[in-house]
Parts: C-alpha cells; sequence; structure tokens
C-alpha cells in the first residue's frame, strides 16, 4: 500500500473541508503527511517559543486502522475518496 501512496505524492484532495496537498507517506509511522493548500497561513516559533516566520499547516493521517476489522483507516478512506482530478 506505501508504494501505492508514493504515486500521489504531489496529488491534491479535499479532506475535513479544505484542500490538502500529499507531501510524504511514512512507511515506518503507517501514516501520510498533508499540507494544507494555501500559502502561509500559520505563524511558527523558533526554538525560544517567539514567532519568526509564517509556516504552512501540515497534518498527519493514519493508514492503517489497527483497532478495527478494516484494513485501513476511516480517515485515510476519506483522504483518497477525496482526490481532485486534474
Amino acid at each position: 500500500m506505501h508504494e501505492r501512496l508514493l504515486k500521489l505524492i504531489g496529488k491534491k484532495f479535499h479532506y475535513l473541508g479544505n484542500r490538502w496537498v500529499l507531501i510524504e507517506v511514512m512507511p515506518e509511522n503507517d501514516s501520510v503527511v498533508l499540507q494544507l493548500d494555501e500559502p502561509h497561513t500559520q505563524i511558527q516559533s523558533n526554538r525560544f517559543g517567539s514567532p519568526s516566520r509564517f509556516s504552512t499547516e501540515t497534518l498527519t493521517v493514519s493508514i492503517s486502522a489497527p483497532d478495527s476489522d478494516e484494513v485501513f483507516s476511516e480517515e485515510i478512506s476519506i483522504l483518497l475518496s477525496g482526490i481532485i482530478k486534474e
């Protein structure tokens, strides 16, 4: 499954009411990383806690559903159903 998801890096999805871009597949964590498809939507703090720059929001979504009989998590199923065909 991870190899199939790698082919989707850079693709856009409608998820949780926003438009996201799949930016990374992390097999070691069994998850994917999404980035909000809007420039610089939040302020990022430096190591001292002071706001230092704008960054784009990211979100990690689990691929598998370990506590279920389903192969995939509900979140990844919802994400994949929202792929934007370009």
